[in-house]
């Protein structure tokens, strides 16, 4: 992997969608 993340989203239920989505919001 040669890119790197501030935050790494684990699984991709309804928790990681949310997450994703929240982070996205706030621009990170």
């Amino acid at each position: 992997m040669t890119e790197t993340a501030d935050i790494l989203i684990i699984g991709g239920g309804v928790m990681g969608t949310s997450i994703a989505y929240h982070l996205a919001r706030q621009g990170k």
